[in-house]
């Protein structure tokens, strides 16, 4: 079991960390575990051999994978199943079984009932293939998105 872990988001690429360093950082520091991002790790989701390389060279475990879903825009969803597969791939290859996912953007105009129905929806589907996979699927939870307060969080958990 890991004791610890260590997010990494994309703002390390964004201000142009390198990876590795990062990775090497982390270790130093005592860390056992990384949380994987999407945003700044798509690259890996079809390139696991190598982060699982990557991961063992600083002796360290993925403890999870964040995922921020659309789960609203019916369209984009089912692009964005095929990636959840693959996130789910690279969870179990990396040896963790955590998916932890958060929800879609508010829209600022308010979203309406079947927005909050379509993705509560969906969110039931990505449960439902985490718990096929054996994977714990976890909520993560971000201000600015449809879940985002103590009423919206709670209909969410009953549902």
């Amino acid at each position: 079991m890991i004791k610890f872990g260590f997010e990494i988001n994309y703002w390390i690429s964004k201000f142009g960390v390198d990876f590795h360093r990062a990775l090497d950082e982390i270790a130093i520091a005592g860390w056992e575990g990384v949380e994987l991002s999407t945003n700044f790790l798509n690259y890996y989701l079809d390139n696991i051999k190598e982060l699982k390389v990557l991961l063992n060279l600083h002796n360290l475990k993925m403890t999870s994978f964040f995922s921020f879903l659309n789960l609203v825009d019916k369209d984009y969803f089912k692009t964005e199943m095929r990636i959840i597969e693959k996130k789910i791939n690279l969870i179990k290859e990396l040896g963790s079984d955590v998916l932890v996912i958060d929800g879609d953007k508010k829209n600022p105009k308010g979203n309406t009932e079947n927005d909050y129905k379509f993705a509560i929806e969906n969110i039931q589907i990505i449960c439902d293939a985490a718990d096929l996979n054996n994977l714990k699927p976890t909520w993560h939870q971000h201000w600015g998105t449809m879940f985002d307060s103590k009423e919206t969080f709670e209909y969410l958990m009953e549902r």
